[in-house]
């Protein structure tokens, strides 16, 4: 099929669950956006995404279900994120609810169910200094790409934790519309004056913890990935009729490896993590690094946090022609029974906010 509307490439590396989007007109392309999430939560957004061996909060739900284990009572989270993205006059951003759950702990099992917001993007495109003289485009879009799953985790022994949960990603894509003069003779004319498509995906998720030593542990996860085709309304190219297009959202398979180390007075946490993206473009390799420090003897609890990771450079993209190094800054209070978490991810590109909230009882 040929493709009559904008083709968006969108690779989005995450963190932190919506970072680093590349935006690219392909012409004839087969797939129209490629999403890679990141782990939710404002603790792994801080810790530089390396939460995989750390995952040790209701996040693990997604992170790494394995980690389920390490919670001793029943917890509520809640995650808000905001992210902003401007490259070239394409104004994108997105905001809203990051990550929610429910976790309920039993003598060897953890079981949680969560919501988890893949992808939230508003794109508004008027990009009038394009290197192609005449060329001009408005175009409103949003797409919305919600996870919703259940995992559980066993205790093998005091050493070993298994994870495994089921997940559905539900994708909904709709545009307001818009004109277009952009590379004449394959992409100009109007589009439909508005739609909306909706579908979904199914996948698994799993992992498992190794507690090597009482300050050491070594941790793999596999979070899956989703194929969502969205049919869009066409431009008919000799009547005024409107025909339908497969339009494609794809998210690459995470397996994810990493290492933690604790310290024995427990006022240092240091997280490593390996990620390897695969999708049909490939692989990917994306490294993390993170490290926390909890101030012990106050009260509420005080942690500071610190992270950096690398996201390689993208021959698809002309924005994405260097490697991009990301910062990330934390700070968390714990309380009693409630622990507040704020975290900035930070590039030359992008800018990623998080604010979340654990309840336990």
């Amino acid at each position: 099929m040929k493709f009559r509307v904008l083709s968006l490439l969108l690779t989005i590396g995450s963190i932190a669950g919506f970072s680093h989007p590349q935006v690219v007109p392909l012409a004839g392309a087969e797939v129209g956006i490629e999403v890679s999430p990141g782990v939710p939560g404002a603790r792994s957004l801080g810790l530089g995404g390396a939460f995989v061996a750390v995952a040790d909060d209701a996040t693990a739900a997604f992170a790494n279900p394995a980690g389920l284990g390490q919670l001793i009572r029943p917890e509520i989270s809640l995650e808000f994120r905001s992210w902003q993205y401007d490259p070239e006059n394409l104004a994108s951003s997105m905001s809203g609810i990051g990550f929610g759950s429910f976790v309920y702990p039993f003598d060897n099992w953890t079981l949680a169910v969560y919501l988890h917001s893949m992808a939230v993007l508003d794109f508004i495109s008027q990009p009038n200094d394009s290197p192609f003289t005449g060329n001009t485009i408005s175009i409103g879009t949003s797409l919305t790409v919600f996870n919703f799953g259940a995992s559980a985790s066993y205790t093998v022994s005091d050493r070993l934790s298994l994870g495994l949960g089921a997940t559905t990603a539900v994708g909904q894509f709709s545009s307001l519309g818009g004109a277009v003069n952009w590379f004449p003779g394959w992409l100009e004319g109007s589009l439909p004056p508005s739609f909306e498509a909706s579908t979904s995906s199914v996948g698994v998720v799993a992992g498992a913890t190794w507690q090597m030593t009482e300050d050491w542990s070594l941790a793999a996860a596999y979070r899956p990935g989703a194929e969502l085709v969205f049919q869009i309304p066409q431009e008919a190219d000799t009547t005024d009729e409107h025909t339908t297009e497969d339009y494609f959202v794809v998210i690459p398979d995470v397996f994810a490896f990493g290492a933690s180390y604790r310290s024995p007075s427990g006022h240092v946490v240091v997280g490593l993590e390996w990620d390897r993206l695969q999708s049909h473009e490939g692989a990917r390799n994306q490294l993390r690094l993170g490290t926390e420090y909890v101030f012990l003897d106050v009260t509420p609890l005080i942690g500071l946090r610190l992270g950096l990771w690398h996201a390689p450079s993208s021959t698809s993209s002309p924005d994405r022609s260097t490697d991009e190094f990301h910062l990330s800054l934390g700070l968390g209070v714990a309380f009693r029974k409630l622990q507040l978490d704020a975290a900035a991810d930070l590039s030359d590109s992008v800018s990623t906010y998080s604010l979340s909230a654990i309840y336990s009882f």
